[in-house]
């Protein structure tokens, strides 16, 4: 059986953004900026939405960031540059995953450990999804994080165990957008 890019998705609630952005793709698969809609988007979704925009020289500017988002991490990076805001070895894994939704217009689905400013060790889950201009080029990164329980480093853990660092990747192929869009339109 094909491993569906949705499968690999943990969190329920990140499946069902994923299905409300599908739900919302147009023909090329990937819809535009009008019509993703803070007023159709289950409400319970939003304390954990973010949304980026890639400026000229290709960086990615925080342009929301829900007030989950903020209470959790300690920070509220609305308006700052994600290569500003994320420290730790994985901060140019999570610049080249954005980058890459950027590039391919594939929605991208990650997990990483890290860690607040608070000082808090958690499990992140996130979801980037593109979002076109009119033109149908991707203009923002649309997407959702969810986190895991507070983590007690044991005493083995060395010390790049308390820093952020990747522990899952799954990319989007067309294939899995176009079934699962189906599968979205005919529930």
């Amino acid at each position: 059986m094909k491993d569906f890019f949705e499968e690999r998705i943990k969190e329920e609630p990140i499946r069902g953004i994923l299905r409300y952005w599908l739900e919302r793709c147009s023909s090329n698969c990937i819809p535009d900026r009008g019509s993703i809609d803070p007023t159709t988007i289950p409400y319970q979704y939003l304390p954990n939405l973010f949304l980026y925009e890639r400026d000229e020289s290709g960086r990615f500017r925080c342009k929301l960031a829900g007030t989950d988002l903020v209470r959790v991490l300690g920070r509220d990076d609305t308006g700052d540059y994600l290569d500003e805001t994320r420290c730790g070895p994985c901060a140019v894994e999570r610049q080249k995953l954005f980058t890459e939704v950027f590039e391919t217009a594939m929605p991208v689905y990650y997990r990483c450990r890290g860690i607040t400013t608070h000082g808090h060790q958690r499990t992140f889950s996130s979801i980037l999804l593109p979002v076109a201009s009119c033109d149908g080029r991707p203009v923002l990164i649309f997407g959702m994080m969810l986190y895991g329980p507070l983590e007690v480093p044991s005493a083995d853990d060395h010390p790049a165990a308390t820093a952020d660092w990747l522990l899952d990747v799954a990319v989007a192929e067309y294939n899995d957008i176009a079934d699962n869009k189906a599968q979205a339109m005919a529930s």
